[in-house]
Order: C-alpha cells, then sequence, then structure tokens
C-alpha cells in the first residue's frame, strides 16, 4: 500500500471497527441476558465461571484494541518508526487472545449449558 494511502485506510478501518465492536457487545449482552437466570446466581455454575472468564478475555482484548486505536494508530498516522512495530506485537496478542475466546467459547458450548 502506498504511503499516501495508509492513513485513509487506518481512518477508514477504525471508524469500520469501532461499529462492528459495538453492535457485537450489543447482540452478546443481550444473548446472555436471554440464556441466563441471574435470580439463581449463575455465576457460581460451572457456566458461570467459564463464561466469566470467557468476559475476562473479551475485556483484555477490548483492552488492547482501545490502546492501538487511542495510542498506536495516531502514531502510525504520524509516522512513528517504532509504530508498526508496535502495531505487529499487539495483533499478535490480539490473536492469540481471539484463539483463547474461540477455545472458551467451544468448552462453553460442549461441556456446559446455562443453568436452568
Amino acid at each position: 500500500m502506498p504511503r499516501q494511502e495508509a492513513p485513509m485506510s487506518f481512518r477508514k478501518f477504525a471508524a469500520k471497527a469501532a461499529e462492528i465492536v459495538g453492535s457485537s457487545q450489543s447482540f452478546f449482552f443481550a444473548l446472555v441476558m436471554i440464556l441466563v437466570d441471574f435470580s439463581k446466581d449463575p455465576w457460581l455454575s460451572p457456566y458461570g465461571w467459564i463464561l466469566a472468564a470467557k468476559l475476562s478475555v473479551v475485556a483484555m482484548l477490548l483492552a488492547l484494541a482501545g490502546y492501538n486505536r487511542r495510542r498506536l494508530t495516531p502514531r502510525l498516522l504520524a509516522s512513528d518508526s517504532t509504530a508498526m512495530r508496535a502495531l505487529r506485537k499487539t495483533i499478535d496478542i490480539e490473536l492469540m487472545l481471539i484463539a483463547l475466546i474461540l477455545t472458551i467459547t467451544a468448552i462453553l458450548t460442549t461441556y456446559s449449558s446455562p443453568p436452568d
């Protein structure tokens, strides 16, 4: 990608990513509210523990994505030479967290279900 196009691409991606993350969070929250009966203290069940683990990893992923957007993207747009290396490192960590989220989701759906 030519250097002149990079800032516009970063801005477009950041805007789309914010929309996707916002709508995904809304859908996930609605699904949890539908599946989990919070009147029976579901956090003490195996499902609750696994769900809490998944939510913790998702929170870490969102924090890292926020760091990328708020700190690294402006550095990239300012042509900071160390920003690309830092972005690559955080993207690698994001990919590991995504793999962990998918693994936890597989465990959650295979070995546990929401408490009745």
